[in-house]
């Protein structure tokens, strides 16, 4: 399994992430990957990843994710892709989302057409043809005259493009269409074992071998010397428990004692998710998150492995950063 090292936007400014991005390719790390998704992000993922692409060498670079469809025209997300390929030198992952919590999210839109036409107007252009697209979700209707919509072609004919998914039709669709498959945030183990149960089917049902597929998971990092985990993170688990996107059909795969999370749940409900840490166990966090002393971390991505994961993204939230940059090394060398 290989090891990413993965930013939201918040509480890390830009020039701390490049250099922790630099670092990560000195100690190991497969790729680096910048979120822009929803509101909690912060900022762009592109302007980070094009200082990254200029300071780094070798390490693979990728978004999870850029929303297909609110703040970049098709044309744009294309031409964002090539750039950042050149800038790479042939080193980018695309990696796309609906944004859909975005409050200009199209209320009639459909959520599997709008990514299908988006990934098909995206490849058509990034192949370097010139495209006129006429979906029912996307369109690029070119202006009067013979003239279609194209962009300057990436260094690579081919720029990887993986989906992501939270529920099974997504999925389905990133494994029939994308690259890869980008799982969200706090994806237990035991639904890990499911998605890569799927995408191995519906490779084998659209004529391609599974293995030709990414799995990437987005998790939590929270390394520290003495194995401590601060009551910052057990908030954060405590308002996962709390997302309707975490069914309990998904927590009893999981093994979590459904009466303590409906104690959480009540909990954040009266009083917030900071009053409600202190029910969060270490089980749950362990399901959740990469968390604890560096060995335990390594246990706990060596789970995530078994459970057939390819790419491991990790998301340092709180912890100690040199022990955390240590982490690749400590895994391949387990």
């Amino acid at each position: 399994m290989r090891i990413g090292l993965g930013f939201i936007g918040l509480w890390i400014p830009p020039g701390e992430i490049v250099r922790l991005g630099r670092e990560a390719e000195a100690r190991g790390f497969d790729s680096v990957w910048l979120a822009e998704d929803t509101w909690f992000t912060g900022r762009d993922a592109v302007s980070v990843l094009g200082a990254l692409a200029w300071a780094t060498e070798r390490i693979t670079l990728g978004t999870a994710i850029l929303p297909i469809h609110h703040n970049r025209h098709l044309l744009l997300l294309a031409a964002t892709a090539a750039s950042l390929d050149d800038l790479a030198r042939g080193r980018l992952i695309l990696g796309l989302g609906l944004g859909m919590r975005w409050p200009s999210y199209p209320a009639d839109a459909k959520p599997l057409a709008f990514m299908r036409e988006a990934v098909e107007g995206l490849r058509a252009l990034l192949a370097g043809a010139a495209v006129e697209h006429r979906g029912r979700q996307l369109r690029l209707r070119p202006p009067d005259g013979p003239v279609c919509w194209e962009t300057v072609p990436p260094l690579r004919p081919h720029v990887p493009i993986y989906i992501a998914a939270r529920g099974p039709k997504m999925t389905q669709l990133a494994c029939r269409l994308g690259d890869g498959l980008v799982l969200p945030l706090h994806t237990p183990p035991a639904v890990i074992r499911e998605r890569r149960a799927i995408l191995d089917t519906e490779a084998r049902a659209g004529g391609r071998r599974p293995e030709e597929l990414d799995l990437v998971a987005n998790l939590h990092l929270c390394v520290t010397a003495d194995g401590t985990i601060p009551d910052r993170l057990r908030a954060q688990v405590a308002g996962v428990l709390c997302s309707p996107d975490l069914s309990d059909e998904m927590l009893g795969m999981a093994g979590l004692d459904l009466e303590g999370v409906a104690a959480i749940r009540a909990r954040v409900a009266a009083q917030g998710r900071e009053a409600a840490a202190a029910l969060v166990t270490p089980p749950m966090v362990d399901e959740f998150c990469v968390a604890g002393s560096p060995e335990r971390c390594v246990d706990l991505l060596a789970r995530y492995e078994a459970a057939g994961l390819k790419r491991a993204v990790l998301y340092p939230l709180g912890g100690e950063p040199d022990l955390a940059l240590s982490l690749a090394m400590a895994y391949g060398e387990r």
